[in-house]
């Protein structure tokens, strides 16, 4: 059995994803809002909702291409920080 593929898309784009697949199979459609619908600038941002809550959150970059080295010579230092003092 494969796995479920998920084909997103304007219309356009998707009927011709369509004509690659065989005729007898089956599909689940979920229409998705459209752009215009979607206002980022609504409610609070998720710092807006976790402030004043038990915890740290770091909202760095997802993305390490441009900070890698950075990133994980921090990870290394306090690794050998902390084998030096146990």
């Amino acid at each position: 059995m494969r796995e479920s593929q998920i084909i997103e898309g304007t219309r356009d784009e998707i009927e011709k994803q369509l004509q690659l697949f065989p005729k007898e199979q089956r599909f689940r459609l979920i229409a998705l809002p459209l752009l215009e619908d979607q206002n980022e600038d609504e409610g609070p941002t998720l710092a807006e909702r976790f402030a004043g809550r038990v915890g740290r959150f770091s909202f760095d970059p997802a993305d390490l291409s441009e900070r890698t080295e950075e990133y994980y010579g921090e990870l290394l230092e306090k690794k050998y920080a902390k084998e030096q003092k146990g």
